[in-house]
């Protein structure tokens, strides 16, 4: 296999690009000139800078490959224009560059946020209606929509993964942080449910997704059998950690106020927000539920990692990078 992956450096991307190499495959990397390499040091890839704005790069530089695994997004974005720019804009750029350079499979990696929250303990399948809460799910799912259409010419497949840790994460290490001082913040009273994926069985289902001959056209869920629930998650945190941690409960009421002081200093500063209001509200959902019974199904996806196995290695991890 021949893959081209955008945004090879980050988190997903870095892990895929090895799970690829592992598999024999010859990996080409599309990243931005100022990209940070770290993860993508001596792993014998060919790595082609540039923009993905730029069409008649992208054409030149998808020439030869089989598969496209567009992973670059942004989770975070100083207006609700950057979303869409990074997030949907981008994806038709490289789609514009796909046609015109033989038409590969495409596997567009987007998130459990263009989906939405799910109906209670119910888990949400990929023919639930897409009720996305911020403008970084509505941009993921309007990139989804352009990935249906190229799909209807060419291959091309959707998947849509929920919270993803492991090592090398910068998302879920805020967790581990807090529970590392004792603490696990939590907004509101009951529970909260999310189904969650360890990066290495998602890495699994991206292979899947590009190999499988019931893949294109298709749009899956990439995640564990069970969801966990907030607080559990942090427990079992800090028992890999060896200690205890005290539930902060912060008033739903106080969240918004506290978005909004964050957006200002962030607006100021001409920098994405720590927290949002947006942010706020997709965490006052209660359920982030989804079912990867279709990944089962069509692509033999099996999660293999458990919550606590995950969990030891992600720490170690951390800590042996000094991350905690």
């Amino acid at each position: 296999m021949n893959a081209l992956v955008t945004g090879a450096n980050g988190f997903v991307g870095s892990h895929l690009v090895e799970g690829l190499l592992r598999g024999g495959a010859r990996v080409r990397c599309l990243v931005r000139p100022t990209s940070d390499l770290h993860w993508l040091e001596g792993l014998g890839i060919e790595v082609q800078r540039g923009s993905l704005m730029d069409v008649a790069w992208l054409r030149e530089a998808v020439r030869g490959v089989d598969v496209v695994f567009h992973v670059a997004a942004a989770t975070k974005a100083v207006s609700r224009e950057g979303f869409f720019k990074a997030n949907t804009e981008t994806t038709a750029k490289l789609l514009a560059g796909c046609e015109a350079a033989g038409m590969p499979r495409v596997v567009f990696v987007s998130s459990q946020a263009a989906a939405g929250p799910s109906d209670g303990l119910r888990p949400k399948t990929e023919q639930d209606p897409s009720t996305p809460l911020t403008a970084y799910g509505e941009s993921k799912l309007q990139a989804e929509l352009l990935v249906q259409r190229y799909a209807h010419v060419a291959e091309a497949v959707i998947v849509r993964p929920p919270v993803v840790y492991g090592p090398r994460d910068r998302d879920v290490l805020v967790l581990f942080r807090y529970v590392a001082r004792g603490l696990c913040p939590v907004l509101g009273r009951g529970p909260r449910l999310l189904s969650i994926v360890h990066v290495a069985d998602l890495v699994e289902g991206l292979v899947l997704a590009a190999t499988s001959a019931q893949a294109p056209g298709n749009v899956y869920f990439v995640c564990n059998d069970q969801p966990v629930e907030w607080g559990g998650f942090a427990d079992a945190i800090a028992a890999a950690m060896g200690r205890k941690c005290i539930k902060l409960h912060v008033p739903e009421a106080l969240a918004a106020p506290i978005a909004m002081l964050s957006e200002l200093a962030a607006r100021m500063g001409k920098r994405p927000p720590l927290l949002s209001r947006e942010k706020v509200r997709e965490m006052r959902q209660r359920f982030w539920v989804c079912a990867n019974s279709k990944a089962k199904a069509d692509l033999g996806f099996v999660a293999k990692i458990s919550v606590e196995e995950g969990i030891r290695q992600t720490l170690a991890w951390y800590k042996a990078h000094g991350w905690l």
